[in-house]
């Protein structure tokens, strides 16, 4: 990139965003509202540019964990509902009515502080109740006590309940037997609201593996979070759509050296060189997200070929075998997460290689990696 350098950066095509909300759209049709989940930073790809294309691309809301994450895109100018997905404690209502932002309800007691205060303040909440149907973290578990308490909710002042929803634990898995036990827990339980004579205008469960997997789960609205970002939650989710991954992750060779046999490579000695080897150094490190679990288990694409990773990931540099690569020269990229020529390292690659999930990966990526957006 002209006038650009740094030891790394990511690049994130927003295009690709926008083409993966498309996708969504076409798979759940006009009636089913999509919830672009953009929290985290939009799992470690920029929250505001995301945001701003998936909007673009048609989706309806926004899905954030923190009263702090709805701020910041409050401020940049996002009008669109914005919902937080979790607890957020009372010294924070202020900041909700302020900004305007739906808040989930995990109990009857923070309904009721919620509902206190904004009449306090002469203004009214909008709520989403969240049900816990097996995912054993936070909600009201669906019992008769749960409906009794809602109907209690709907008569509090100052309150609008817009919507319930519940949340899948394992929908990503093969074996789709808990996932749909717990749809049929939820489906039960507002069946159980209906006969109440208690209806919410918006009803919602899916996950991104739901939302491909599980049709049934789709209801009134979907909360894609990984596939907006061109990536399957699992290698169990089918593959179904026409996903493009929006995040490479690039560096710079820094220096190539020729070392001996016996040479040890990278704190510890871990790495010790069989034969006389040709070494590239690259800074980026864990100080920049890379899992230390890479060492000696990975690979970076350099010239179009893969270079194994050896020694330790240090904090601010990795070093790669490229004695089989004798065009390589300082200077040059090479490529963590992404394309180089007909080779590609995936997201999930690299989580497996880390023995951890693509989702950890990208959403660790240091702030002090620049991210360079391709396609605005």
């Amino acid at each position: 990139m002209e006038g650009f350098y740094h030891h790394a950066w990511s690049e994130i095509d927003l295009a690709a965003i926008r083409n993966n909300i498309h996708c969504i759209r076409s798979l759940v049709g006009d009636n089913v509202a999509i919830m672009a989940i953009v929290k985290d930073n939009a799992y470690g790809h920029g929250v505001l540019p995301v945001t701003k294309a998936v909007l673009e691309a048609g989706a309806n809301r926004l899905g954030v964990t923190t009263i702090e994450e709805a701020i910041e895109l409050r401020e940049a100018g996002i009008t669109a509902p914005i919902m937080t997905l979790g607890y957020i404690p009372s010294e924070q209502y202020a900041d909700i009515l302020k900004y305007n932002v739906i808040q989930t309800v995990v109990d009857f007691q923070s309904a009721q502080a919620l509902s206190a205060f904004a009449q306090k303040n002469n203004k009214k909440a909008i709520i989403h109740i969240k049900i816990d149907s097996g995912m054993g973290r936070i909600g009201f578990l669906p019992t008769q006590t749960t409906i009794d308490e809602i109907k209690q909710i709907f008569n509090l002042p100052s309150l609008y309940v817009e919507g319930i929803f519940s949340h899948f634990a394992c929908a990503d898995a093969a074996d789709k037997t808990y996932a749909n036990h717990q749809l049929n827990l939820f489906n039960n339980f507002l069946d159980q609201c209906a006969d109440n004579n208690i209806r919410f205008p918006i009803k919602h469960m899916a996950n991104s593996a739901a939302t491909i997997d599980i049709p049934a789960s789709r209801l009134d609205m979907v909360r894609p979070g990984m596939i907006i970002h061109g990536n399957y939650p699992s290698e169990h989710v089918s593959h179904i759509l026409s996903l493009q991954p929006a995040l490479s992750l690039k560096t710079n060779i820094w220096q190539i050296r020729h070392l001996p046999a016996g040479s040890c490579i990278g704190y510890g000695c871990h790495w010790q060189a069989s034969k006389d080897s040709v070494i590239a150094t690259m800074p980026i490190g864990y100080a920049d997200g890379l899992p230390r679990l890479l060492a000696n288990n990975a690979s970076i694409l350099i010239a179009g070929k893969r270079a194994p990773l050896v020694g330790c990931v240090c904090m601010d540099h990795i070093m790669a075998d490229i004695s089989h690569i004798p065009k390589a020269k300082t200077g040059e990229e090479a490529v963590l997460i992404g394309i180089q020529g007909d080779q590609q390292i995936t997201l999930e690659e690299v989580g497996t290689h880390a023995q951890t999930i693509s989702y950890e990966i990208c959403t660790r990526l240091s702030n002090r990696l620049p991210r360079i957006y391709l396609n605005k």
